[in-house]
């Protein structure tokens, strides 16, 4: 599961800001940014998708992922 490694991650990093969503609970969200597997992370900059990762990945990818 992500949800401690994020909690991490975003405890780590205060220059970045991170977000989790229930896809069931916000599917028009789920459907703009195309998301067929969970779970689902993006990187966006600027209001766009700037990288992804789908599937669990250890804390050092995920940061790699978002610098």
């Amino acid at each position: 599961m992500l949800g401690p490694s994020i909690k991490e991650l975003a405890e780590e990093n205060a220059d970045i800001k991170f977000a989790t969503v229930n896809v069931d609970d916000n599917m028009d969200l789920a459907m703009e940014y195309k998301v067929s597997s969970i779970p689902a992370l993006f990187a966006l900059k600027e209001g766009k998708v700037v990288n992804q990762l789908v599937g669990v990945d250890s804390k050092e990818n995920i940061l790699a992922m978002l610098k």
